[in-house]
């Protein structure tokens, strides 16, 4: 007994340590929030009081980025938040489960001691000190190599009371650690003879189809690539690494993301449904109407379709499988309307094309409208004819003007975000960084102030999540930075480009053509993955044939965003289907309809580029 007795006292402590751990990562991802948030103020603040600039505002923030982008590292082990796609475990028995799993963790293993051992070296190697900090640039990368050595807590610390887990992280870790030994800490990578980017293509996909988290099958594939070819030696990897992840475009993320979440907690988001139910719920179908109206309006303030697929699964699933609509179709309505946010401003994945493309965002923010309000408009038609089919709920009494204008002023507030921020950002009276630290401002005001919605534990719980977000979109930009590298260091556009220029199409077809690539891609893919990987092969033939950039980055979001509800991984679908606990087959073959109103709407696009670009000359 008195072993047994031991074992579990240690197993106690052992939980109590990882659960502190985990605490005060949270807290410190907060800080560094905080001090993003503090950094951009300050620079705000100096522009327009004072009419001057801190020169250090915009340097503190971006290294305060890329050290939460750190964080996320252990974030994501911490609460099994990194992304992956997991095709296979279905079908394998459980001994194919325990090797599937066990080389999970040796990848990513691995790939973590490369990136600790390369991190390291850069900060002994990299000397001088910042432009405007006057630190060390060494203290820019060294939280990396720090942060990679706490995340194995989690990986070997989590649930150790389990002992069949316990012993494969156990495995899974030592024989990372062996491989790493055998490579000489990734700078004997063996001299394999392939050419850099096909070798990399199949580490990546290889691992993502085994279940390997997305980040780290990039990252590996790119040391593997880079050292066996002699393209860049590790710490050069880790560079381009932290050189795409402190981009100053990216601080924009945490703001409309945070933002997004407080106005969820802060009730303007019922407001806006509420609004949406006055001009739509009169209609046949109306409550299913009132859904797609609903992530129209709030697209503007989330900015995240994965947000809006779960939020609204939670509130009006269960309220339109009671009005009678199968909970099936309820769930594709929320799934197909909640591709929206992706596309109307201020998208985040804007922003990530934005920081890929080096494209405007005020114009992309504007270009986005039009296609947003064409696709909704589609996806009702598409509502309309389902429920007249299937009499799904009867026309309701259609809202006075008096009742839609009370509806109105109560969602004024969350309205004035939508234009503060196209308009700010238009005109030039603001950048997007700055409209989004605004808007964060703004719905912490409204929310906690006005309404009294949220306390200080709930602003406290909401900066947490929205920190670790960030940092982990930010991690997928960071990582995706080599991935990029290799194909242009390998060619690979260069060739696509070379390779379509032999080919006898205009520049629309070219676009149908990108749109049926990426929705392949973002069938399997997260949206903003997807993105980070076509943008660099596709981008060089969109300025051949002379797309317009604007155009160009509409279409790659909407071929992105209708790839996360299409056949068979569709993770909105995934999303609505798991929250609702409803079978996903019965979901995708709801979601046909709104697959379809969406690519025509993305074909309407395409052959009529004023729809993304007629609001912007109309604004000149």
């Amino acid at each position: 007994m008195k072993p047994d007795a031991n074992t579990a006292g240690i197993v106690i402590a052992a939980n109590k340590f990882v659960v502190l751990t985990e605490r005060l990562c949270r807290f410190l991802s907060f800080g560094l929030l905080v001090v993003i948030t503090a950094a951009v103020l300050a620079g705000v603040t100096s522009r327009y009081v004072f009419n001057a600039a801190f020169s250090w505002t915009e340097e503190l923030a971006v290294w305060a980025l890329f050290w939460l982008i750190c964080m996320a590292i252990i974030n994501g082990h911490s609460g099994g938040r990194h992304i992956a796609i997991n095709l296979i475990a279905p079908v394998l028995p459980p001994i194919g489960r325990t090797i599937q799993d066990t080389f999970i963790v040796a990848f990513v293993s691995l790939t973590t001691l490369l990136l600790a051992s390369a991190g390291w070296d850069v900060s002994r190697l990299i000397g001088g000190v910042s432009v405007t900090l006057e630190l060390p640039n060494a203290v820019r990368v060294a939280p990396l190599p720090i942060v990679c050595a706490v995340s194995f807590l989690f990986i070997l610390g989590k649930d150790v009371a389990n002992r069949r887990d316990f012993l494969i992280r156990v495995c899974g870790v030592v024989a990372g650690l062996a491989i790493w030994l055998l490579l000489g800490r990734g700078e004997e990578m063996p001299q394999l003879g392939i050419q850099p980017s096909l070798l990399m293509a199949i580490i990546f996909v290889g691992g993502v189809l085994l279940g390997v988290p997305i980040a780290f099958a990039m990252l590996l594939s790119a040391f593997t690539a880079t050292s066996s070819a002699d393209l860049l030696p590790p710490p050069a990897v880790v560079q381009t690494m932290v050189a795409g992840g402190g981009k100053f475009i990216l601080l924009a993320i945490p703001f409309f993301l945070t933002a997004g979440y407080l106005m969820n907690i802060g009730g303007l988001s019922s407001r806006m449904m509420d609004f949406a139910a006055t001009l739509v719920s009169h209609y046949r179908g109306g409550l299913a109407k009132v859904n797609i109206v609903n992530s129209l309006l709030m697209g503007g303030i989330s900015g995240s379709s994965g947000a809006d697929a779960a939020s609204t699964t939670k509130i009006m699933v269960p309220e339109m499988i009671k009005r009678g609509y199968s909970p099936a179709f309820s769930c594709a309505v929320t799934a197909g309307s909640a591709i929206l946010p992706n596309i109307v401003p201020p998208a985040i994945t804007m922003l990530v094309f934005a920081s890929v493309a080096d494209a405007s965002i005020a114009r992309l923010f504007v270009g986005g409208v039009g296609p947003g309000i064409l696709i909704a408009v589609l996806m009702i038609i598409a509502t309309h004819i389902v429920s007249w089919r299937r009499n799904y709920e009867p026309a309701a009494p259609k809202s006075t003007w008096k009742q839609r204008l009370a509806a109105f002023v109560r969602a004024f507030p969350a309205l004035l975000l939508i234009i503060w921020i196209i308009g700010g950002i238009r005109f030039g009276i603001v950048t997007a960084t700055e409209a989004g630290v605004l808007g964060m401002l703004w719905a912490i005001v409204v929310g906690a102030g006005f309404y009294r919605a949220f306390g200080w534990r709930d602003l406290y719980a909401t900066l947490v999540e929205s920190a670790i977000d960030t940092g982990l979109i930010g991690l997928l930009i960071a990582v995706a930075s080599p991935f990029a590298w290799v194909m242009i260091a390998d060619q690979v556009p260069q060739q696509i480009v070379a390779w379509a220029s032999t080919l006898d199409i205009g520049p629309s077809v070219f676009l149908l053509v990108v749109v049926a690539c990426i929705m392949v891609l973002g069938t399997f893919l997260d949206v903003s993955v997807t993105i980070l990987i076509a943008v660099p092969l596709f981008l060089p033939l969109a300025k051949a044939f002379a797309v317009d950039p604007t155009l160009f980055g509409i279409v790659v979001i909407l071929g992105a965003v209708m790839g996360n509800i299409t056949p068979p991984v569709g993770i909105l679908i995934y999303i609505s289907a798991s929250i609702a606990r409803i079978q996903p087959g019965k979901v995708f073959i709801e979601a046909l309809p709104f697959l379809l109103a969406s690519m025509i709407g993305v074909v309407l696009v395409i052959y009529n580029q004023w729809i993304s670009t007629g609001l912007w000359s109309l604004m000149n």
